[in-house]
């Protein structure tokens, strides 16, 4: 019996005594082929007096983006599914991603709308499926194609989280 608790005892003891392997300086970007996350907007900054065709949660009058998001990546590309036709696609390089999403709207003439996420991987508590950046909207009357952008924008904190 007493040597079983030397011997426990040594194999404790040089378990402890190993290094532990050195920590990740960046998180693994959402390496799965597809992968649903929550969404969380933070305090827009919009243009007083404009209503917006696209935007998070009510601030769209045409588009919603909401709580929820579905993440497609095939190497270097990636696509982020924010309800059941707004897709952003963009491009990851490194820690960093930047989604693109261009729309038309009618109101009185057609409206194109830019759309850019530009955001960067952290780690985090749960394991490197955070997405932090900036969201950010601009607008232009094709019929004045001279006076685009125009003076309607957002921005706003996101965060994309796996939940």
């Amino acid at each position: 019996m007493w040597v079983t608790a030397a011997v426990a005892l040594l194999s404790t003891a040089s378990a402890s005594a190993r290094p532990k392997p050195p920590a990740q300086d960046l998180c693994r970007p959402f390496e799965a082929a597809q992968l649903s996350v929550h969404a969380e907007w933070g305090q827009p900054t919009a243009t007083n007096g404009c209503f917006f065709f696209s935007g998070p949660y009510e601030l769209g009058r045409d588009d919603h983006l909401g709580p929820r998001a579905v993440f497609t990546r095939a190497g270097d590309r990636i696509t982020a599914r924010l309800g059941s036709r707004i897709t952003f696609s963009g491009v990851v390089r490194g820690d960093r991603v930047q989604l693109r999403r261009v729309s038309d709207h009618e109101f009185g003439s057609t409206w194109t709308v830019t759309e850019i996420i530009d955001a960067r991987f952290v780690n985090s508590a749960t394991g490197c499926t955070e997405l932090r950046g900036t969201y950010r909207y601009t607008e232009c009357d094709t019929a004045r194609p001279q006076s685009c952008p125009g003076r309607c924008t957002i921005a706003t904190p996101v965060t994309f989280t796996e939940r």
